[in-house]
């Protein structure tokens, strides 16, 4: 029986995404090694920021898809895989597994369901989320499902924001183009846009995110957790000062949680347009040494710049990835 055929032969349910198996049985022929990239597990809802834009999956095809992980790859935690890669070992047939912005789905549901697999995953946390504040990426999503872009352009203008050329039909993609604005300032106007909006429209006040006494009340064997910054603001579009701040405010706060924490720092968006060298020396600054991408790449030996290494994730949930990046 051909491998293609073996994994196949074991794909638990109908729906798993179309390429799954094709991309896995591509990974493992070329003896290659991936870390997969996830966000929130948890069924669609209406809650327009639980919904739409952050790549989430529910939790049957989640657990479906490590499990045929697991039958072909060896899963092993990511900070495993970055000393491997330190040392010039081998990851030939090693998996991890990652989540990005820190949502309580993934303590709710994904837990257990590493637990059961008994896989280990890291968690990177925007550690502004542990005030209850929103996360500007939701804000920008709630702007967008209002149909309040134009209105929040022109209030941006008038306030002064400087913005290049962000275009209204664009508006999600653009407002995280490190080229056309500062993202703190963005957040800024996005607050002040909203507050007045807000004697309008409804905001949804349901909690998404992890704070600290949910983490520490559902430690873990199988979920570590790492830096995700502080706001998850486009590092590259910030000054170095602002960067640094983005740093040590998160670094702290994740200090405070007590529980060990990751030597990767996952750069928000996760593009080699979303940092730069002053990113990567404040990676050192602070004692990191990997830093995380999310740019739909297998894993490669001993790829590093200024003494870090730069390690590859790909998102299981988007198919136009299965197929590519991986010769």
């Amino acid at each position: 029986m051909t491998l293609v055929s073996k994994i196949n032969s074991r794909l638990p349910y109908h729906w798993l995404p179309d390429g799954f198996a094709h991309w896995l049985t591509r990974l493992r022929t070329k003896n290659l090694s991936v870390v997969l990239l996830y966000h929130a597990v948890g069924e669609s809802t209406d809650n327009p920021l639980t919904s739409g834009n952050i790549h989430d999956i529910p939790p049957r095809m989640f657990h479906d898809q490590l499990s045929l992980l697991k039958q072909f790859f060896t899963v092993i935690s990511l900070d495993e895989m970055v000393s491997r890669l330190k040392q010039n070992q081998s990851t030939t047939g090693l998996a991890a597994i990652t989540f990005d912005d820190g949502y309580l789905s993934v303590i709710n549901q994904a837990r257990p369901i590493l637990e059961d697999l008994k896989i280990p995953a890291t968690c990177f946390l925007i550690t502004k989320l542990f005030e209850s504040e929103l996360f500007w990426r939701d804000k920008v999503r709630w702007v967008i499902q209002q149909n309040l872009v134009a209105l929040f352009l022109d209030f941006a203008i008038k306030q002064n924001v400087a913005f290049k050329k962000i275009r209204s039909d664009h508006f999600y993609y653009d407002s995280k183009d490190p080229k056309r604005m500062n993202s703190k300032l963005m957040d800024a106007a996005l607050d002040a846009f909203i507050t007045i909006q807000k004697e309008t429209y409804e905001f949804s006040n349901e909690k998404i995110y992890c704070d600290p006494l949910t983490i520490q009340s559902h430690k873990s064997d199988y979920l570590n957790f790492g830096n995700h910054s502080h706001s998850h603001y486009i590092l590259s579009s910030l000054t170095p000062d602002e960067q640094a701040n983005e740093l040590e405010t998160s670094t702290n706060a994740l200090k405070q949680l007590n529980q060990p924490i990751s030597k990767v720092f996952s750069i928000p968006f996760g593009g080699p347009e979303h940092y730069n060298t002053d990113t990567l020396k404040l990676f050192k600054e602070f004692g990191y040494e990997c830093y995380a991408l999310s740019n739909g790449q297998r894993v490669r030996s001993a790829n590093t710049h200024h003494g870090l290494i730069s390690l590859n994730r790909m998102m299981p949930t988007q198919k136009r990835w299965y197929l590519s990046n991986i010769g």
